[in-house]
């Protein structure tokens, strides 16, 4: 009885710790910037392909003055991080969507929005 007792909390937290580290950090962050005037572009409007769809804002930031974002989430991911796909919006601009994966790093330099 005392090895079945062992096995199972074994098993159990083997299993917790197996779906926790499951769970992937994704983190972009760059400049959003008009296509035609090389100007930053403040107040643009960036939410992941799913919550856009779905018009969830929970997770809605803003660029900055600067155009600058930082955008971070966490996502499931069992055999490897999924890909996160950002879209950009403003009045006035062009849709933007922009597919990263893991194996760049989630990595955005400059986003130009088009009039």
């Amino acid at each position: 009885m005392p090895f079945k007792i062992y096995f199972f909390k074994t098993a159990t937290i083997t299993m917790a710790l197996l779906l926790w580290s499951c769970d992937c950090h994704r983190h972009a962050e760059g400049v959003v910037l008009d296509a035609q005037t090389q100007l930053p572009i403040a107040e643009v409007q960036i939410v992941n392909d799913r919550d856009f769809e779905e018009g969830i804002t929970s997770q809605l930031i803003l660029t900055d003055s600067t155009g600058y974002f930082e955008y971070s989430d966490i996502s499931g991911g069992l055999f490897g991080c999924p890909d996160l796909v950002l879209v950009f919006s403003k009045r006035g601009y062009k849709i933007h969507r922009l597919n990263l994966s893991e194996n760049n790093g989630y990595q955005i330099d400059t986003v130009f929005l088009e009039q």
